[in-house]
């Protein structure tokens, strides 16, 4: 992936993991070669539901997982409205 301050080619990985707090567990995660988090939540929220069966009572994020435009209006449609930590 490409350092955004720098440009330059980095070797690595960007991973997300969906826990369950109360059994702690992960129940879902994805790892891409994206630079940053921006529009990951939407799809570790779907693949949580396919795991679990249902949706989470409650989600914590970083601020730049819901992205902006579209993917913003789509975690606005959630069942479930996750909390936003900002930096």
């Amino acid at each position: 992936m490409v350092d955004g301050a720098t440009k330059d080619f980095v070797q690595g990985c960007n991973a997300q993991a969906a826990v369950d707090s109360q059994a702690q567990v992960i129940v879902a995660c994805d790892v891409t070669q994206a630079a940053t988090d921006v529009g990951r939540l939407v799809p570790l929220l779907e693949q949580t539901i396919r795991h679990v069966g249902q949706r989470p009572v409650q989600v914590t994020a970083g601020e730049g997982t819901h992205g902006s435009g579209a993917r913003r209006r789509r975690v606005l449609e959630l069942p479930t409205l996750p909390a936003i930590c900002r930096r």
